[in-house]
């Protein structure tokens, strides 16, 4: 049976305070939170088990969200569209998606961590798109194999930030970054990974270590540019 829960409106200033929109269920459940118009807003869902879904949308300043699954095969999705949202999003298990839109101006910061269970590893995916006019920071974090990262910053008066890992084989990342203040570290460690950063505007740099064989990777930097670039086999 799919259970649905809706929260509005609701103007705390913290995750887990009292009043924050919260919600948990178990297996093949669809859980939203919708604020509209509410400053300094906070949500939070949890999801146990297999083929969950969960959706938290924010259109208000000041936000913050955070949604945590444990299984297989769930959804997590997350969107601000005001200044200042902070997003994160735990996945344990496998064949989960996870996906991020901040486009809000002021300070944007995701975080996203897919990691195994024991039986249920592997096959994550995260999307992360973040525009404004102001800092971008993201951090992912993806454990397993047959994992796949692709991001898109856009920054059109201040900097992008973006700190991402991955561990296990067949891993996948494809970053791209528009605005000023560029900044990237990437790091894969496994076999047969693959990595495309493309950086273009002002001051960009790139830290990125491969370790493995059958590595592939493009790097594209036009600004600045600054580039470390490790491979091993």
């Amino acid at each position: 049976m799919i259970r649905r829960a809706i929260a509005l409106a609701m103007t705390v200033p913290a995750l887990g305070a009292a009043g924050a929109a919260g919600a948990a269920c178990t297996s093949a459940c669809a859980v939203s939170a919708d604020q509209v118009a509410a400053a300094a807003a906070s949500a939070a869902i949890t999801q146990d088990g297999r083929n969950n879904s969960a959706a938290i949308t924010q259109s208000s300043g000041h936000n913050l969200s955070a949604i945590t699954q444990r299984g297989n095969g769930n959804r997590a999705s997350i969107s601000q569209s005001a200044a200042s949202g902070s997003a994160s999003i735990d996945q344990r298990g496998g064949q989960h998606s996870a996906a991020v839109t901040q486009s809000g101006n002021g300070n944007q910061t995701a975080a996203i961590t897919q990691s195994d269970l024991p039986g249920l590893g592997g096959g994550n995916v995260a999307v992360v798109s973040q525009g404004g006019n102001s800092d971008n920071a993201l951090r992912l974090y993806q454990l397993g194999a047959a994992n796949s990262y692709q991001g898109d910053q856009l920054a059109y008066a201040a900097g992008n930030r973006a700190i991402v890992a991955q561990t296990g084989a067949s891993n996948a990342i494809k970053l791209s970054q528009n605005g000023s203040n560029n900044d990237a570290n990437l790091a894969q460690v496994g076999t047969s990974d693959a990595l495309k950063v493309t950086q273009s505007g002002e001051d960009n740099r790139l830290n990125f270590l491969q370790s493995g064989a059958n590595l592939s990777y493009a790097v594209t930097q036009t600004g600045g540019a600054a580039a470390t670039i490790v491979q091993t086999h």
